[in-house]
């Protein structure tokens, strides 16, 4: 599974039927899944993003602080975040990743 490679693991998470994952992004026909790296995942407001969610838990690392979020759809992403305040548990966010970081997998879990 694509999700196995790197540290921390990538999200992966299924491709809702139409729903824009980024602004420009442009998805294979054949993709049932998209892969975002932590580090390529920020933080905005939920009233402008196509994904939201919950804050859950925030790890403070000393460097980042990993956030766990819980999306609408019921999985968790995670969020290595560096920049501006961090959200408190409970705290509803939207996530943002631009197009050129999205990993689209098919059902077998082959890149497409």
């Amino acid at each position: 599974m694509p999700s196995g490679i790197g540290s921390p693991k990538m999200n992966v998470l299924p491709l809702a039927d139409g729903q824009p994952i980024a602004l420009g992004a442009s998805v294979s026909a054949t993709a049932t899944s998209v892969g975002i790296r932590p580090e390529h995942l920020s933080l905005g407001q939920p009233s402008n993003t196509t994904l939201r969610g919950r804050v859950r838990l925030a790890e403070y690392t000393g460097a980042v602080t990993l956030l766990h979020v819980e999306l609408d759809g019921g999985q968790t992403c995670l969020v290595i975040h560096n920049q501006g305040p961090t959200p408190e548990t409970g705290a509803e966010v939207g996530l943002l990743a631009e197009p050129e970081h999205l990993h689209f997998f098919d059902r077998e879990g082959r890149a497409v």
